[in-house]
C-alpha cells in the first residue's frame, strides 16, 4: 500500500461530516477527533478514508456523540451511532 492511499484521509476536510450531519437535522456540532488510519477497523467501511467523531444535538433535543465516515474525492459521508 502506497503512502498516499494510507494517508489519504487526512486530506478529508471536516466540513464535510458537518454538511453530512447537518442535512440529517443535527445542531451545534463540534468534531473532536479526527483518524484517517485504518478506520475499517474503527467502525467504518474499509472503502472510507477518515473518521470524525462529533458532538451534536441531535433532531430529538438530544446530546450525542456521532461518528461520520468519509471516502476521499468521490464517496460520500455516512453517520454512525450507538
Amino acid at each position: 500500500m502506497t503512502p498516499l492511499v494510507s494517508c489519504r484521509g487526512a486530506l478529508v476536510d471536516k466540513d464535510i461530516a458537518i454538511r453530512a450531519l447537518e442535512k440529517q437535522g443535527y445542531s451545534n456540532i463540534e468534531i473532536v477527533n479526527h483518524q484517517y488510519f485504518w478506520v475499517g477497523w474503527k467502525g467504518c467501511d474499509s472503502k472510507d478514508a477518515a473518521k470524525f467523531t462529533a458532538r451534536a444535538v441531535n433532531p430529538a433535543g438530544k446530546q450525542v456523540e456521532v461518528f461520520v465516515c468519509t471516502g476521499w474525492l468521490l464517496k460520500g459521508a455516512t453517520i454512525r451511532t450507538d
